[in-house]
């Protein structure tokens, strides 16, 4: 534990979240990070960071969302970064687990991208956008939707707001689930695990936007 805290007094300004393993004590002097993005710059950024505060740090790159948890929890790392709060959740709730949260630190934006149009006025009645087919990544994309008057959330909407609340009849768009891209390719502007997209194309602008920071957690 004492170098978990060592780890974590890493600024936040290195813009990553960490889930740690606090149940199981690892002896070596060497903390090992799970991520799903390692081609991305900011990692080097932090192995520097890291090494400056006396910290060796190893990293192990899963191909999909499903493998940092369980790895997590029978520690085979001792850190994770790739998800929010929600998901997190979701996760315990569905696995009768126990990771908890050990911070916050990065912040993703929500958008909406297309391959036709230049600003969500142009979105004609009847369109179609998708977005993750997980429940526990779909109530960002649906209060932002909400707010840009492309659908209509039943009794206003809400942070408990599903997609079976979607009044149809209403909305001036259609929603349909897919499947997030694994591991979300480089050229995309796919948020892990949090985007919504109706292509990927530019950006609409104005674009609709959401800020959440994904959850450093721990392992009690």
């Amino acid at each position: 534990m004492r170098k978990l805290r060592r780890f974590l007094v890493i600024p936040v300004l290195l813009s990553l979240a960490l889930t740690a393993a606090c149940g199981k004590e690892h002896h070596d002097d060497v903390v090992r990070i799970g991520v799903n993005d390692i081609a991305l710059p900011h990692w080097d950024v932090f192995e520097k960071k890291a090494a400056e505060a006396g910290i060796k740090v190893e990293f192990t790159n899963f191909t999909d969302y499903n493998q940092p948890n369980p790895a997590l929890s029978q520690g085979r790392v001792d850190l994770n970064k790739f998800q929010h709060i929600r998901y997190l959740a979701n996760y315990n709730a569905r696995n009768n687990d126990t990771l908890v949260p050990v911070g916050a630190t990065e912040i993703y934006p929500l958008g909406l991208y297309s391959k036709k149009h230049k600003a969500v006025g142009e979105i004609p009645q009847g369109g179609e956008i998708t977005l993750s087919n997980n429940p526990a990544n779909q109530v960002r994309p649906l209060l932002n939707l909400a707010a840009a008057g492309l659908i209509v959330l039943r009794n206003g909407g809400s942070w408990d707001s599903k997609l079976e609340d979607v009044d149809k009849s209403a909305s001036k768009v259609r929603l349909t689930t897919i499947d997030p891209p694994s591991p979300p390719p480089p050229w995309t502007a796919w948020t892990p695990p949090t985007s919504t997209t109706p292509g990927r194309g530019r950006p609409v602008s104005p674009t609709t936007r959401s800020s959440t920071p994904t959850t450093p957690t721990a392992r009690t």
